[in-house]
């Protein structure tokens, strides 16, 4: 990948990968993704905020996480791998280096089969109307808003909060439907429980 001036860019080409693996991109203080203290395939999680935003997606990666085990998912942070065939993931490390991970990827591609994934996509390798790959997105977008740089400021993760929370109890009030069921998408209804009563 080039960038304006036709010369390539690491941080750029590392951006698209991660963007074709479904890998949320997280930005680097400089070029050089590799120096970077936050890459785009960190399991790190953001630095945690204690607020009604951080517990409701903590409670909501709870339910994408007993997803993940009902399907025999693992559900401890860190890398993992997939032989060609196998079913099982394997645990690599709960950290790597960008460039470990490229050495696997070389040692190991895709191309034949292997498989490589961080906790919040295992699910993405399911098949499709698996509920982990649901629970697959679901972590990844928790991830994403902890990681948002709006994170940080009260009114837009109360505006977050109440967004998430309208979303899940008019989904599970049937609003929308015609029929007066579900209205969550196939698969989704794993991820939260019914409401009490």
């Amino acid at each position: 990948m080039a960038d304006r001036h036709g010369e390539f860019s690491w941080r750029r080409f590392s951006i698209s990968i991660a963007r074709r693996l479904g890998i949320p991109a997280r930005p680097a203080p400089h070029e050089d993704l590799l120096g970077a203290d936050q890459d785009a395939w960190s399991s790190a999680p953001a630095a945690p905020v204690d607020n009604a935003l951080s517990r409701l997606l903590g409670e909501l990666e709870e339910y994408a996480l007993a997803v993940y085990a009902r399907a025999g998912l693992p559900t401890k942070p860190g890398h993992y791998a997939r032989a060609p065939g196998d079913r099982e993931w394997q645990f690599l490390a709960e950290q790597m280096r960008p460039s470990d991970r490229w050495v696997l990827v070389h040692e190991y591609p895709p191309e034949e089969g292997w498989r490589f994934a961080t906790l919040r996509t295992l699910g993405l390798h399911e098949p499709a109307d698996s509920p982990a790959v649901h629970a697959a997105q679901v972590l990844s977008e928790c991830q994403a808003l902890r990681d948002s740089p709006d994170a940080r400021h009260d009114g837009t993760m109360a505006l977050l909060e109440r967004s998430i929370r309208l979303g899940i109890t008019s989904a599970w009030l049937g609003l929308g439907d015609a029929g007066g069921g579900q209205a969550l998408p196939k698969g989704q209804g794993e991820l939260f429980p019914l409401p009490p009563g």
